[in-house]
C-alpha cells in the first residue's frame, strides 16, 4: 500500500501520481522537485523494454528517468513559504537581498537622476 511520504522506486509508483524529490541518476539522490510546494507527475511507464519512466514537470517539460531511481510520493510541504513577511530590512539582508536605492537620492556621478537639489522634479 502506497502512502504519501513514502520514498520508493519509480517502478512501483502508478501513472498519474504526484511525486517529489526525484532521483535523475541512480545513486545520486533526489535532484528534482525539492523546493517548497513542488511536484512532478508520472506520465508513462516503459519498465520492460527500456527500463524508463516518463515524468512531466510543471513547466511542461517531459523527461525519461531510470525506473530504478527513487522518488517520494506526494507534494513537498510549505507551499506558501514566499508569503511570509521578513519583518525588517535586516532580516532581508541576512537572506542576501540588497536595498533598492532611488536614482534621485544618489549623487550625479552615480545616476542620471542624481544631484537635483534645487527642488525641481525630474521627468
Amino acid at each position: 500500500m502506497l502512502r504519501v511520504g513514502d520514498y520508493i522506486k519509480l517502478l512501483l509508483i502508478p501513472e498519474g501520481f504526484s511525486i517529489y524529490n526525484v532521483e535523475l541518476k541512480l545513486g545520486y539522490g533526489g535532484q528534482v522537485a525539492r523546493s517548497a510546494g513542488t511536484s512532478v507527475k508520472i506520465i508513462n511507464r516503459y519498465p520492460n523494454k527500456y527500463n524508463k519512466i516518463l515524468i512531466k514537470f510543471r513547466s511542461g517539460e517531459e523527461v525519461f528517468v531510470n525506473a530504478n531511481c527513487g522518488a517520494t510520493i506526494g507534494v513537498s510541504s510549505n507551499r506558501k513559504h514566499w508569503l511570509r513577511s521578513l519583518g525588517k530590512a535586516g532580516k532581508a539582508r541576512l537572506f542576501g537581498y540588497r536595498p533598492t536605492v532611488r536614482g534621485v537620492a544618489m549623487n550625479p556621478v552615480d545616476h542620471p537622476h542624481g544631484g537635483n537639489t534645487n527642488g525641481e522634479s525630474f521627468v
